[in-house]
């Protein structure tokens, strides 16, 4: 979601009228309106289908989102939306410049967004016969004239598949991750493909790109969205992964040492990864969403509860959802409002059965 000056939010979801997602307002005493709705997949003079990944706030009041589907080329847009529901299309992914976003963006100076795409790139680095039959993906960036910059083309060895949003640091970088990918630790799929575990990686303000960590199992498997705190540390979250039992590290075949349900890290500004949480159930498991609070402590989400943290990884379990308010919170969709409260969004039960908006008050 996102927000307003007006402290209403804005945001978009599933279904909608013409099954194919929509944007929405709610107000701060719940009254909930739809304001756009997606049309149809096939539909190549629309704004595209399936816009879940979150809003972002840029000029004059106006949101940007994107699509993983639809437009000109069925392969994703970049729409903009005004605060009263106006749609406008602003640009359509077809393959050469990126396909099937599924990250938020990201607004940077200038009146520059930055996002990824989850496919298309150079073709890997590895043997023909194993390769995938889509790329890797990419990082652009894109005007509010809807011009198109590829900035960085994954290849597998430098990562792959970015479906998060980007931020960026104190530094003047962005900062990212790669949901598989990295040339250091390269092993086989269910069906054969050689896939790595993930990264995170760096992007300087003249295009260059390094890699800060290769994803391994043991550490965790397909970081998730990077938060920044005000020493300039990096903190995230990987979904599954993490090694409660080591006894078989070496064997890069086996899925025995990475029994974990998820990590939280954080990288130094000198570089030092470490591991400050290993999920493995019962204190909770799947974490989705993190978010730096005001108070300086990290709230997130697991598959089950939200969570407080501080950066020293001391975990508080704040709520545990149930089928009544809404279960299987949404990724990356936490945010803390002006009043201090955090909001989010479930995807599955509720009082209807399809999700739910949540509004969890906190202790300072």
């Amino acid at each position: 979601m996102a927000r307003e000056t007006t402290h209403d939010k804005y945001g978009n979801g599933g279904f909608g009228f013409y099954g194919h997602g929509t944007v929405f307002r709610i107000t701060t005493n719940g009254f909930f309106t739809t304001l756009a709705s997606f049309a149809a997949l096939n539909d190549t003079n629309g704004y595209g289908a399936n816009s879940l990944a979150g809003l972002i706030e840029g000029d004059s009041g106006n949101f940007y989102g994107t699509t993983p589907w639809g437009g000109k080329f069925k392969q994703g847009t970049i729409f903009k939306v005004t605060s009263n529901g106006v749609l406008n299309f602003l640009a359509s992914f077809a393959g050469t410049n990126g396909s099937y976003p599924q990250a938020a963006l990201l607004r940077g100076p200038n009146n520059i967004l930055y996002g990824t795409t989850f496919a298309d790139g150079p073709k890997r680095i590895i043997p023909l016969e194993t390769r995938f039959n889509y790329d890797a993906g990419k990082v652009f960036s894109i005007n509010y004239r809807g011009e198109i910059k590829t900035l960085v083309s994954f290849n597998e060895a430098n990562g792959s598949r970015p479906c998060n949003r980007l931020i960026q640091g104190k530094d003047g970088n962005l900062y990212g991750t790669t949901g598989s990918g990295g040339l250091q630790y390269i092993v086989p799929t269910d069906n054969g493909m050689p896939t790595g575990r993930g990264t995170v990686f760096k992007i300087a303000p003249d295009g260059a790109m390094s890699t800060l960590i290769v994803f391994n199992g043991c550490n965790g498997i397909g970081p998730s969205s990077l938060i920044q705190s005000s020493d300039g540390s990096l903190y995230g979250i990987t979904s599954i992964g993490g090694a409660t039992n080591t006894a078989n590290m070496n064997e890069s075949y086996s899925w025995e040492p990475y029994s974990g349900e998820g990590t939280v890290f954080k990288i130094t500004p000198s570089g030092k990864f470490s591991i400050l949480v290993l999920f493995v159930g019962a204190n909770g498991k799947n974490p989705n969403s993190f978010i730096l609070g005001k108070d300086g402590n990290l709230y997130g989400t697991t598959a089950s509860t939200i969570l407080k943290m501080t950066t020293s990884g001391k975990l508080t379990t704040l709520y545990s959802f149930t089928e009544g308010s809404g279960t299987w919170p949404n990724h990356s969709t936490l945010m803390q409002g002006a009043d201090g409260n955090l909001y989010g969004t479930t995807s599955r039960c509720g009082k209807n059965q399809c999700g739910s908006i949540f509004r969890l008050s906190i202790e300072n």
